[in-house]
């Protein structure tokens, strides 16, 4: 019983590192429409930019951050996210479905904390509180303050 919980950890973490795996092939290999790639590209710009990250510890780390919003947001707010901001869709984790705002699987990837996350791709947990500025002033920029405070609320 013992190995097993030791497993657990280990086990969701696998988990979410094939979908941020997932999430990274789907964005760099996207063939999106033109305003899509734009505001991945700007996003993702931002993030390397500013921060001094990879395009793929970019990727991975906005793509918790906006999976941990989205199971923890309405899917009425979910979809006007996605509305308002088509590229984001490709950084929201599968596991969170449509129908509901989250399912069993997202909610077991929501529970590992981002800075465990942020530290499988490599970077220092505190860099979280780094990205989150970055991407709400994105989405602020792109859809509005309406749809940033939704985000922003669901993070806290």
């Amino acid at each position: 019983m013992k190995k097993i919980l030791c497993l657990v950890p280990f086990v969701l973490l696998n988990l979410y590192a094939f979908d941020l795996g997932s999430a990274t092939n789907s964005l760099l290999s996207s063939t999106a429409t033109t305003k899509s790639t734009t505001e991945q590209s700007s996003l993702l710009n931002l993030l390397t930019s500013n921060l001094g990250v990879s395009n793929s510890q970019a990727v991975g780390g906005a793509s918790a951050i906006l999976t941990k919003a989205a199971t923890n947001m309405s899917q009425a707010d979910v979809s006007s996210l996605t509305s308002a901001i088509p590229s984001i869709s490709s950084l929201i984790s599968s596991t969170v479905s449509s129908q509901s705002g989250q399912n069993m699987l997202g909610s077991l990837v929501s529970s590992t904390s981002l800075g465990s996350q942020f530290s499988a791709l490599g970077m220092d947990s505190s860099m979280v509180g780094k990205f989150i500025p970055i991407i709400l002033q994105f989405i602020n920029t792109e859809a509005g303050s309406t749809i940033m405070n939704s985000v922003q609320s669901a993070l806290k």
